[in-house]
């Protein structure tokens, strides 16, 4: 297979990272979030009835690994995705693999190889770089145990499963009715009048006893617990501003290095003149750059001279003062809210809690016109508080739950009386009366316009599906809960409908395609042997 390429590519280049492109679908699908386990001994699974041994497994996550260093500029190995869900997912891949076999899906070495021809990503003015192909052919696979044919059939399966995701998506059906109902059911306007119970408005009848107190305290103990704290000193590498100006040699200069990137339709490529003012802010932003990485690497020279096996450590605060640095020292730090006044205070509060005192010094962190490197004075271990300690909180606590459980039984209570009152045959007004409600009524709404940022979203979203002169059932939410009762429903435009007919239609085609893939998923699981396997990983995500 690599020869056939090698024989079309010896004139382009950059094959291996084209081929290692060819992962990008199926290891996103494939695999999730690092949980450093060693399930099952990392392979020895039973797929369709085959054994896949922990040698083949392992070359798969070698593989992603591999990826992900080329993707990200820095070494990613084994340990770092080797994990509980990455064997679940690379699984999955595997037996809808086998199925696409099995439904007569083959892929053709001609068809690999054309499908790394077509991938622009890695493409440098249409061409490859057959000697950076090389380097890495020959240097980073065998450090990682890998050879071509790994590549290979990793890029053969990502279009088998291609071809086998689009087979299945074909089934997905949406008729015109579907649509037409959709598309009334989103855009009418909505009024509707909110019932809310709020456990503000709530109070226990009694206070607890000291005992319920307590018996609260240690149901909850959990709640009550305060976070590792650590202090520490750091000092900071302030990053110079650059001019804000280029000479003509650096202007031109960035102009040569981009032609290929300026190019537009048909290769044409701006003049100079035209795009000067942009070159300007790219060459300043060089600059920029180039004073932060400067910067970056007196600090991380700094750092790296407390990375070391001797018995002692040279003292931090002497070394600042060597390097003309001034120190400083934080309070306890359990959080990003407790680094008020200080620049990346995310970033920094991350490498500030990896700290101990067997791992005194912070690696660089960025942030804005400084770079900050810290250094571990003591920790405060996170711990629960005696009950007298916290006796405050937990009566506060209790308060809060009696109120917010409250709140809760009266709202479901009085839904289900409302309810029945308008199903005697009272009206909206009679209910109300009876029961003493108050209703907060909100302005007409369709269910197309709710947004994100509406404070009234799930309540609006409630109303969903409900006819005129209905109630829905009461709804739980942090402050307490609410139910709703819709007043009326007008009809939309049938002009606008027509409008957003084409983006619903994709709509409801992209998510019929989407149950359809899962349904069959499922089936590829039960069939491949797989389910139990999966269900107990879902049980059980993070197994030791």
């Amino acid at each position: 297979m690599i020869t056939y390429l090698q024989s079309h590519m010896r004139r382009h280049g950059k094959l291996l990272l084209v081929l290692v492109m060819g992962l990008v679908i199926v290891s996103l699908l494939y695999f999730g979030p690092a949980r450093s386990v060693n399930e099952r001994g990392g392979g020895n699974y039973e797929v369709y009835g085959e054994t896949l041994n922990k040698a083949d497994f392992q070359k798969a996550i070698d593989a992603f690994a591999f990826f992900l260093s080329l993707q990200y500029g820095k070494p990613i190995h084994r340990n770092d995705v080797d994990n509980a869900e990455g064997h679940r997912q690379i699984l999955m891949n595997l037996a809808l693999a086998e199925k696409a076999r099995r439904l007569g899906i083959r892929v053709t070495d001609e068809e690999v190889g054309q499908r790394i021809r077509q991938m622009p990503v890695f493409q440098d003015n249409g061409q490859f770089n057959e000697q950076l192909f090389n380097e890495i052919l020959s240097n980073e696979l065998p450090k990682r145990g890998l050879n071509e044919k790994n590549i290979q059939d990793i890029v053969s399966m990502q279009i088998a499963l291609a071809r086998l995701n689009q087979l299945i998506s074909t089934t997905a059906l949406v008729t015109p009715a579907d649509v037409d109902e959709y598309l009334q059911l989103i855009s009418e306007k909505i009024q509707i009048a909110v019932a809310k119970f709020e456990e503000k408005n709530f109070k226990a009848s009694a206070p607890p006893s000291d005992e319920q107190l307590r018996a609260f305290y240690k149901k909850n103990a959990e709640r009550f617990r305060v976070s590792k704290k650590i202090k520490v000193a750091y000092v900071e590498f302030p990053v110079p501003a650059a001019a804000q100006e280029a000479t003509d040699e650096e202007l031109h200069g960035m102009y040569q290095q981009n032609l290929g990137r300026l190019a537009g339709q048909g290769g044409t490529v701006p003049a100079f003149e035209q795009i000067k003012s942009l070159l300007l802010k790219a060459v300043i932003q060089q600059h920029q750059q180039e004073a932060v990485n400067k910067v970056g690497r007196a600090a991380t020279d700094f750092s790296l001279k407390f990375a070391t096996d001797a018995k002692e450590r040279p003292d931090f605060k002497t070394l600042a003062a060597q390097e003309h640095l001034t120190t400083k020292e934080t309070e306890y730090i359990a959080s990003p809210a407790d680094l008020k006044g200080f620049k990346a205070p995310d970033q920094l509060a991350a490498e500030i809690l990896k700290l101990s005192k067997d791992n005194p010094v912070s690696l660089p962190v960025p942030a804005a016109d400084t770079i900050y490197v810290a250094h571990w004075l003591d920790t405060k271990e996170s711990s629960i508080p005696d009950f007298q300690q916290v006796k405050d909180k937990v009566l506060g606590l209790w308060k809060r739950e009696a109120s917010l459980k409250l709140a809760r039984e009266t709202g479901i209570s009085a839904r289900a009386r409302f309810g029945q009152i308008l199903a005697e045959g009272k009206t909206f007004d009679q209910a109300t009366k009876a029961l003493g409600l108050h209703w907060d009524l909100l302005a007409p709404f369709s269910l197309r316009e709710i947004v994100p940022a509406d404070p009234n979203r799930f309540t609006k979203q409630a109303a969903f599906g409900l006819r005129p002169g209905a109630v829905g059932e009461f709804q739980p939410d942090p402050t307490g809960g609410f139910f709703v009762f819709v007043q009326n429903r007008q009809p939309a435009d049938p002009g606008k409908l027509e409008e957003q007919r084409a983006e619903v239609v994709a709509f409801m085609g992209q998510n019929a395609r989407g149950i359809i893939l899962y349904e069959f998923h499922r089936k590829v699981l039960e069939e491949s042997g797989l389910s139990p396997l999966f269900a107990e990983l879902e049980a059980s995500p993070n197994p030791k």
